[in-house]
């Protein structure tokens, strides 16, 4: 089964972009220290999708990538523009990477509450109608260090969300522990499953009675969180988790519950969230679009339209191009070199057409609310002929930075400016 450790791949980013962008060490463009990279060796240029204005010539180690990645894109939007949609209103929103729980203690500094209303302003123009908030374990458990500080932080920004009229959706789920991408130690040993989940219950319960979001998903990716607390956390032992999360969290008015899975993941957990749960919704993550037997995005459609039938509303809480063919997603590539090559201009056509086909499923499945998860690259990309000899961490520091210089500016790339006409087109269409 594939492992996508998604969520939490965001310290670094989030770091640079709070000290950016509140008046810290501030770079423009690449970082300095990166040594040059090779000349581009274009033989293909890719023609932009309406939506976009520009497009750049392809590097050649990316052209076959680029090529696939291209015509799956195409088909789909089509495929998915050409049937008759509903009447659901759809919500596009964005991933709030300041705030993400994986920081840690670098919540508590006060530029990242300034860097926050920064994000959620540069969002407002954008035309975002929501964002997604990830609170992670066990940052609202009362004997954690600071667990105070956390929850007035969090309670500071989702005043600043309702205070620009965005909806909230609110993620939980373990932290990146023991990976670079988070700064928070948790000891899982000694921990059963259901003793892990019953403390998972406890925290969703005070999330949504104290943050009060109008969507809170209290599992997403049950292969990851098994992958990073080590603990064999069966599909039986989510089930129970999730029946008994109504009635344990009695959510105050106004909370949907929900939870999911990522598209690549078994169907069964959903299935069952589906038909023998009384959650309000289903929450999809959508990143790779196939696997060479299943078309993912078709897994996505398919699950909306069986939660829509039993009367579940349904959202995507994270979607953004996995940037892999067939063959490397076979062969096991490295999330950590998937999430390098995210940096790299070049790739804005496609993100662009990404966000497209993702809309145009949105509508035509009946999904409310859309979130796009590296919002980062919606104002600045690396630039592959000065960065692409850096390493994995070098080359997103890179375009950290980059991002961060643009966010304080209030630049746009052009992913970003395909990003804004299509909310704004979701908009004219509620």
């Amino acid at each position: 089964m594939l492992r996508f450790p998604i969520r939490g791949v965001v310290l670094l980013l989030a770091l640079s972009l709070a000290l950016a962008a509140c008046g810290g060490a501030q770079t423009e463009g690449p970082a300095a220290t990166g040594t040059p990279g090779r000349a581009l060796t274009p033989v293909m240029t890719i023609t932009a999708p309406p939506i976009l204005v520009t497009a750049e010539e392809v590097p050649a180690e990316y052209q076959s990538v680029y090529q696939e990645l291209w015509a799956a894109l195409e088909a789909a939007r089509d495929t998915f523009s050409a049937q008759a949609g509903t009447d659901v209103p759809l919500s596009l929103s964005l991933e709030l990477l300041t705030a993400n729980g994986n920081r840690g203690e670098d919540l508590l500094q006060p530029a990242t509450l300034d860097a926050t209303r920064l994000f959620l302003d540069r969002f407002t123009a954008l035309g975002a109608k929501g964002v997604t908030l990830q609170i992670v374990y066990p940052l609202f458990d009362e004997g954690f260090p600071r667990h105070d500080e956390y929850v007035e932080f969090y309670r500071a920004v989702v005043q600043e969300v309702r205070q620009r009229g965005m909806l909230l959706l609110i993620e939980t789920s373990a932290p990146f522990v023991g990976t670079q991408y988070s700064s928070l130690t948790v000891d899982y040993s000694g921990k059963t499953p259901e003793g892990y989940l019953q403390e998972r219950l406890e925290q969703a319960r005070a999330i949504a009675h104290e943050l009060q979001p109008d969507y809170l998903s209290i599992a997403e990716e049950q292969v990851t969180e098994r992958m990073l607390t080590g603990l064999d956390l069966s599909t039986e032992d989510y089930f129970e988790f999730l029946r008994a999360a109504p009635a344990a969290i009695d959510p105050p008015p106004g909370v949907k519950l929900g939870a999911g899975s990522g598209s690549w993941e078994s169907p069964e957990l959903i299935q069952r969230i589906i038909s023998e749960t009384s959650l309000d919704y289903v929450d999809i993550h959508v990143y790779p679009l196939s696997n060479g037997f299943t078309d993912y995005l078709e897994v996505t459609s398919q699950w909306a339209s069986v939660a829509r039938a039993a009367g579940k509303q349904v959202v995507i809480g994270e979607a953004w191009l996995y940037k892999t063919s067939v063959e490397e997603l076979q062969g096991g590539i490295a999330f950590q070199e998937v999430f390098g090559r995210d940096s790299y201009s070049f790739w804005q056509p496609l993100d662009a057409l990404f966000m497209e086909t993702a809309v145009e499923l949105a509508r035509a499945s009946g999904i409310q609310v859309l979130s796009f998860f590296w919002s980062n690259y919606l104002f600045a990309y690396a630039d592959y002929a000065q960065v692409s000899d850096l390493t994995g961490r070098e080359l997103q520091q890179a375009a950290n930075a980059a991002a961060a210089g643009a966010i304080t500016r209030g630049d746009l790339s052009d992913a970003g400016r395909a990003y804004q006409r299509l909310a704004s087109g979701s908009s004219a269409g509620e």
